[in-house]
């Protein structure tokens, strides 16, 4: 079992009071994801924000700031990821899903609707107080552990 950290920045981007989110299919299965992706080593955050954003969304971005991290270990498949979300501004481009074949769709959504999609990691609450913090950092530790 591979036993490595992996970090991924989420970016979060509002356009009309709604979230931007992609689809993204694996292994038989489809879920909705705040874009964004893995840094690469020597890569700072930022770089990888806008790098992320443009391959998934077209769109350029300027990261604002921190909102909150999340944590997820799989003990079964040896993965352990530390997500960090950011909220960021869209400065321009068009707005096109990517590339990558296992990009499916790319919508805005009501944070209201978050609760009725299937979301990963698990964090519609947490994208749901931020927002309704007016995109206030959250200040906690979120974490989770699951066993497929």
């Amino acid at each position: 079992m591979e036993n490595n950290i992996r970090i991924r920045i989420g970016v979060v981007l509002v356009k009309d009071g709604k979230i931007l989110l992609i689809k993204q299919r694996k292994d038989d299965k489809e879920y909705w994801l705040v874009p964004g992706g893995g840094v690469d080593y020597g890569e700072k955050i930022s770089v990888c924000a806008k790098r992320e954003i443009k391959e998934e969304t077209n769109l350029d971005i300027e990261l604002k700031h921190f909102l909150f991290p999340y944590e997820s270990i799989n003990i079964n498949k040896g993965k352990h990821v530390l997500n960090f979300f950011f909220l960021a501004e869209i400065l321009g481009g068009e707005l096109e899903l990517g590339k990558e074949e296992n990009l499916v769709d790319l919508k805005f959504f009501e944070f209201e609707k978050l609760k009725e999609i299937i979301l990963y990691p698990d964090i519609a609450d947490y994208l749901i107080e931020v927002k309704n913090n007016n995109f206030k950092p959250l200040n906690k530790i979120l974490e989770s552990i699951w066993i497929d």
